[in-house]
C-alpha cells in the first residue's frame, strides 16, 4: 500500500482512538457519579463536579493524550503507556477535583501528575539502548520458575490448612487475618510478595510465549492459593490480564490501544447497569470502582494527607537502618485519616505514593525512574522475547496503577524480575542469540 493511501486510513484509527478515550471517560464520570459515589460515598468516594469549565477542560486534556496512543505494537512501553493512560490518566484528570472544595487547591497536584504521565508516554519512544544478554539455559530457567512457583504455591496453600476460598466474599478479612498470620517484613511475606509479583506471573507468561502449558498451569494455579489466601483481586486478576493480553497480542489486525479503551468502557457500563437495573453490586465493585476510579480517588486522598507534609520515606525499613523510628506505612496513614482506623490499608499509585514521599519533586522523580525501566524492557526486546516483555511491561504499569514504586521494586518482586527477564536474551543450549524483535513487533502491528 502506498504511503499516500496509508495516511488517511491511518488518520481515522487515530481519530476512533480518540473517540475511543472519550466516550471511555464519559462512561467513568456517569458511572461514578450514579454508581460509585452513592455506594461508596462513606470510603471517599464524593460526588461534587468541578464544574463545566473544568470537566470541558479535562475531555480536552484525554483527547489530547489519546494522541499519543500507539496504533501499533512496536515496543513493550507502548502496551506499558496504554495501560497507564486508560488505568491511571484519565481518573486523575476527573475525579480529584470532587475531593476539595475550590478545585485550585489541588490543580498544580493534578496538572504536574498530568503532564510527567504525559511526557511519559511522550519519551518512551527512544532508541533502545544496547544490552548484553546474561548467559542462561532456557531448560534451567524453565525448571527454576516451576518448581519454585509449586513450592511457594504449597506454602501459601499450607497456611490456610489446604483449603481453597475462590470467592470475593469477606476480601478484606481474609487480607487482615493473612496479614496476622504472616506479618509485613517476616520471611513468610517476602516468599507471598515473591510468588505474586514475580514467580507466577513469569512462569505464566513464558509458558504463554513458549507453549509450555504445565507453566501456565502452574503459575495460574500458584495466583489462586495467593487470592484464596489473602483475598487480593490482584492474584485472582493477574493471570487472566496476562492470558488476555497474549491473545490481543497475537491478533494482528488489532489495536491492544482500542481493545483495552472498549474492555474497559464495556466493563464500567456493565458494573453501572447491573447496580441501576438488577441490584447487583459487585460488578461495579469489582471492576469500575477498582480497577478505575480508585487511582483518581486515592490520588486526591493522598494529595489531603501529605501536602503540607511529606513522608520523606519515613514508613521505610531504611530508615530503622539508619537508627530512625520507623512511622506507620503512607497507606496506613491516610486510612487512618479517612475512616479512623489504622488498620485500613488504603492503597494509591505510584505517582500519588512518590508525592506523599517527597511532594511536588517525588512526581517527576518516579515518573523517570519508571520511565527507565519500560526502556530497559523496550532494550531487552530487540534481543527476542519480544511477547514475554510486553506482558511483563503491562504487568508493572498495572502494579504501579495500584502500589508505591518502592515497595513495588522490593515487595512485589519488580526488580526481581527485571533481572530474570534479562536471562532471557541468550539459550545456552543453542548458543544463538535469539532473532530480534522488529520482526515480531512488525508481525504484530496494525496496519
Amino acid at each position: 500500500m502506498s504511503s499516500g493511501r496509508k495516511e488517511p486510513i491511518h488518520a481515522l484509527h487515530r481519530l476512533v482512538l480518540v473517540a475511543a478515550a472519550l466516550i471511555y471517560a464519559a462512561l467513568m464520570n456517569w458511572s461514578y457519579e450514579r454508581v460509585e459515589s452513592y455506594l461508596w460515598e462513606y470510603r471517599g468516594y464524593v460526588w461534587s463536579p468541578p464544574g463545566a469549565l473544568y470537566t470541558g477542560i479535562g475531555y480536552g486534556v484525554t483527547a489530547a493524550a489519546a494522541l499519543l496512543l500507539p496504533l501499533r505494537l512496536r515496543r513493550p512501553s507502548d502496551i506499558a503507556w496504554t495501560a497507564i493512560f486508560a488505568l491511571v490518566f484519565v481518573p486523575i484528570t476527573f475525579l480529584p477535583f470532587h475531593w476539595v472544595r475550590n478545585p485550585i487547591d489541588i490543580l498544580p497536584f493534578v496538572l504536574l501528575t498530568l503532564g510527567c504521565l504525559a511526557a511519559l508516554g511522550w519519551l518512551l519512544p527512544r532508541r533502545p539502548f544496547n544490552v548484553n544478554p546474561l548467559p542462561f539455559s532456557r531448560g534451567a530457567l524453565e525448571v527454576f520458575l516451576t518448581a519454585t512457583a509449586v513450592a511457594a504455591g504449597l506454602y501459601v496453600l499450607k497456611l490456610q490448612g489446604f483449603r481453597l476460598t475462590l470467592t470475593v466474599d469477606e476480601d478484606y478479612s481474609r487480607r487482615l487475618a493473612a496479614r496476622q498470620l504472616v506479618p509485613s517484613g517476616t520471611p513468610g511475606a517476602y516468599v507471598l510478595s515473591l510468588l505474586e509479583g514475580t514467580l507466577a506471573p513469569l512462569c505464566i507468561a513464558l509458558g504463554i510465549e513458549w507453549r509450555k502449558r504445565h507453566m501456565i498451569v502452574v503459575g495460574s494455579f500458584a495466583m489462586l492459593c495467593m487470592f484464596s489466601f489473602s483475598g487480593s483481586k490482584q492474584s485472582f486478576l493477574l493471570p487472566l490480564m496476562l492470558v488476555g493480553m497474549a491473545y490481543v497480542l497475537r491478533r494482528r489486525s488489532v489495536s491492544p490501544a482500542l481493545v483495552l479503551l472498549v474492555f474497559l468502557a464495556a466493563g464500567i457500563y456493565y458494573g453501572a447497569n447491573a447496580w441501576l437495573e438488577h441490584g447487583l453490586i459487585e460488578p461495579s465493585a469489582n471492576f469500575g470502582r477498582r480497577i478505575v476510579m480508585s487511582k483518581g480517588v486515592s490520588s486526591a486522598h493522598y494529595w489531603h494527607v501529605f501536602h503540607d507534609d511529606p513522608m520523606l520515606m519515613r514508613d521505610s525499613s531504611l530508615m530503622t537502618m539508619l537508627g530512625y523510628e520507623k512511622l506507620p506505612g503512607k497507606a496506613f496513614i491516610v486510612g487512618d485519616d479517612l475512616f479512623s482506623h489504622v488498620a485500613e490499608n488504603y492503597d494509591a499509585n505510584a505517582w500519588a505514593a512518590a508525592f506523599a514521599n517527597f511532594g511536588y519533586v517525588g512526581v517527576p522523580l518516579v515518573t523517570g525512574l519508571i520511565a527507565l525501566i519500560f526502556w530497559t524492557l523496550d532494550s531487552l526486546a530487540e534481543q527476542g522475547h519480544f511477547e514475554v516483555m510486553c506482558l511483563i511491561a503491562g504487568q508493572f504499569a498495572y502494579l504501579w496503577g495500584e502500589q508505591a514504586f518502592e515497595s513495588s521494586m522490593l515487595s512485589s518482586g519488580i526488580a526481581v524480575t527485571v533481572i530474570l527477564v534479562a536471562l532471557l536474551g541468550r539459550d545456552s543450549r543453542s548458543g544463538a542469540s535469539p532473532a530480534p524483535a522488529r520482526a515480531t513487533a512488525a508481525a504484530l502491528a496494525v496496519p
